[in-house]
Formats: C-alpha cells, sequence, structure tokens
C-alpha cells in the first residue's frame, strides 16, 4: 500500500511488482485456457464479457475480493433470473446493468467497498 515504506524497510518493490504481474499473467492464461475448453471464442464474445466483469466489480466494490465473490453471485442469480428464451441473454445484461444502476443509486461504493483510500 505504500511503496515507500516499503523502500525503507528493505524489500525490493521492482521485484515485487514483477513477481505480482508474473502471478496475474499466469492465472489470467490458465483461466483463459480453461475457459476456452467449455465455450467458443470469438471476437464478439469479448463485449458481453467485459460488460459482466465490470458489473461484478463494481456491485461487489473496488478493492474487495469478497465484495467480487458478493457480486459475481448476485450478477449469476440475475442473470438466472432472466427468461430461457434465444433473446434471454441480452436480458441478464441489461438486468445486470440495471442492477448495477440501482444499487449505485443507494450505494456509491458497491456491496463491500470502502469510501476514499485506507
Amino acid at each position: 500500500m505504500d511503496r515507500e515504506a516499503a523502500q525503507l524497510m528493505g524489500v525490493n518493490v521492482k521485484r515485487i511488482y514483477a513477481i505480482t504481474f508474473g502471478l496475474g499473467a499466469a492465472m489470467a492464461g490458465a483461466a483463459g485456457s480453461l475457459f476456452s475448453v467449455m465455450f467458443p471464442i470469438s471476437p464478439e464474445t469479448a463485449n458481453a464479457l467485459l460488460g459482466k466483469a465490470f458489473v461484478i466489480c463494481v456491485l461487489g466494490g473496488l478493492g474487495s475480493v469478497p465484495g467480487v465473490m458478493v457480486g459475481g453471485l448476485d450478477a449469476r442469480a440475475s442473470s438466472k433470473a432472466t427468461p430461457p428464451c434465444s433473446s434471454g441473454r441480452r436480458y441478464s445484461v441489461t438486468i445486470s446493468f440495471t442492477l448495477l444502476i440501482l444499487l449505485l443509486m443507494f450505494r456509491p461504493t458497491g456491496i463491500m467497498g470502502r469510501r476514499g483510500y485506507q
């Protein structure tokens, strides 16, 4: 959280950044390879997945891992509430964004987010 304090304590900050980036890239690669086995990949799927990821992160609260898990469960519940017709996928994204707007009107930090930098 505090780069200068970590450097004063003798932590090699550049090395920590490199390790963190490497772990994140490895986890993203593993998730992508597992995702590709279950779902077809095409350029059209990127926007829908990015929209869902945005809704989940903001619903849960930015910077809160448990909040993102709760946001994911909420987004999944809202997608299951849509009718199973062919246009149900479009409705699930609309319902997710509507839920996001309603939540942000009453709780701007998300479900488990905190106000301000701490």
